[in-house]
């Protein structure tokens, strides 16, 4: 073979090199960005569904705080005929302000004006509220209507016997909207009875509130999603900001909330930097390489998918099962029938608030932390403990049988709780209150169960805190046949 020949074949095999180099590149190209474009989509679609839950689980805690207000026979009592005062300073403008952060609460009569106006803990005059009154009327009139479709109609008026937030006919409305010059929730709820009472016919008085969203709530947000930012804006402030993850707020499509968030793809691509410096004579080499950064970038993929499949079920600061858990495991417990009895217990912390205003968002944290612990502890295999937002916690107890064990475990579960708790060299105590539902009856669905659950945890509250009422089926059914009681 001559000169020539040999140098021709030499050019011929780099080329060769040089070709199968190049398309091993192209297609590593491809594939690397196949899945970067896969991830970042999946990512965007499961990071867009946790947005979603966030903001409906912020609307329902509003919606069952303001409940605690108009559901509920005390309240009709106070606003019908003469107004009472008392009531109305002690128990909307005190507990709705320093419990649930409501700045603004307005009950409107059933001809629709306002009759008691509070801002923060202040009560004002009722005409201080017509301007809220007079931007909220659609929702007014949407829980007016709700409010006719859901009563039941008796000899002496009308009744109710669903629940205005847990059942499957609310009797609220809400929206996003910018007030005062913030952003908030505003949320009518029509005021109707706990214990049975029975209403008149006409309008119904409604109970209308506003809640400013936080710099805190926005910061917590994004440190339970690991997002890069998060806020809601305005329409006119976002055209100028990137939508690309972004979700409508409000029906009158106004309101946005808009947050970053860092790609899957950029963690993929970086990765592959190492390509970039392989040369021909180290191609086995590449190879290997590129399937080793391949596969970790699948496993950083699949550790984002268990990540945001494990926040779907979890609450990220305790550890505990979510809403979402605990409703899987009452249907299959009491929907589905799988066992005879059971028991919902229902509790949230007492004190807790003033931790949260003196020492921070940090000490809140580490308090729900140790207490979520402590009940795990005691419930054990007993059941399921699921935190379901803010200092509230839910637990299904599998095996109700003896009542007296209940009795006991609600015990403990208050004497750990109410335990002092170090944070930083000193010591801070929280209390609870357990309202509790026994089910024996197949008769009864999950959703009247937690119902009356929580109608146990609100008599609790209001008959001193500290410790826990029961209830069960048989006074469920007392109460669906109520003494009728008018209101003049």
């Amino acid at each position: 073979m001559g000169i020539k020949q040999k140098i021709s074949l030499t050019w011929i095999l780099y080329g060769a090199s040089a070709v199968a180099f190049s398309l091993f590149l192209f297609w590593g190209f491809l594939i690397l960005n196949s899945a970067a474009t896969i991830a970042d989509q999946t990512h965007k679609k499961n990071i867009t569904a946790l947005v979603q839950n966030e903001i409906s689980r912020q609307v329902e805690l509003m919606a069952r705080d303001q409940s605690q207000i108009s559901n509920w026979d005390a309240t009709i009592e106070a606003v019908s005929g003469d107004l009472d005062r008392g009531f109305v300073r002690r128990e909307i403008a005190e507990w709705l302000w320093e419990d649930f952060d409501i700045h603004d609460t307005i009950v409107i009569a059933p001809a629709g004006e306002p009759i008691v106006t509070v801002q923060r803990s202040e009560l004002l005059q009722p005409e201080a509220g017509s301007d809220l009154v007079q931007q909220s009327r659609d929702l007014i009139a949407t829980t007016t209507e709700r409010y006719f479709e859901t009563r039941t109609q008796t000899r002496s008026g009308f009744e109710f016997t669903e629940a205005p937030v847990r059942s499957g006919s609310e009797i609220y409305a809400y929206d996003f909207r910018l007030t005062g010059g913030e952003i908030g929730i505003v949320m009518a709820q029509a005021i109707v009875p706990s214990e049975g009472l029975i209403l008149p016919p006409g309008n119904p008085y409604v109970l209308l509130t506003r809640k400013p969203l936080s710099a805190a709530l926005f910061s917590e947000v994004r440190t339970k999603l690991g997002l890069t930012s998060f806020e809601i804006v305005r329409a006119a402030d976002g055209a100028a900001a990137d939508l690309t993850n972004s979700l409508s707020l409000s029906s009158r499509n106004d309101l946005f909330a808009v947050w970053t968030v860092a790609k899957p793809s950029t963690a993929i691509w970086q990765a592959s930097q190492p390509l970039k410096l392989t040369t021909l004579a180290l191609l086995a080499g590449v190879l290997i390489l590129f399937s080793f950064k391949y596969g970790q970038a699948l496993n950083r993929l699949r550790e984002n998918e268990e990540r945001s499949a494990y926040l779907a079920f979890h609450d990220p600061l305790t550890g505990l099962p979510n809403r979402a858990k605990l409703d899987q495991a009452l249907m299959q417990v009491i929907d589905r029938q799988a066992q005879q009895n059971a028991a919902i217990l229902c509790l949230d912390l007492d004190r807790f608030k003033p931790i949260n205003d003196t020492w921070g968002h940090h000490a809140g944290d580490l308090v729900l932390q140790t207490v979520a612990e402590r009940i795990g502890d005691v419930v054990g295999e007993l059941g399921v403990v699921a935190r379901v937002g803010g200092d509230e916690f839910t637990i299904l107890i599998f095996d109700a049988t003896d009542r007296q064990k209940v009795a006991d475990l609600c015990d403990q579960i208050v004497s750990v709780v109410s335990r002092p708790i170090s944070i930083d060299e000193m010591s801070v105590r929280v209390g609870t209150s357990i309202g509790v539902a026994v089910w024996t009856d197949k008769a009864i669905s999950a959703t009247e169960l937690l119902r009356e659950a929580d109608q146990a945890l609100y008599t609790a509250k209001n008959n001193g805190r500290g410790h826990a009422e029961i209830i069960d089926f048989e006074a469920v059914k007392k109460r669906s046949k109520p003494d009728s009681q008018k209101i003049a």
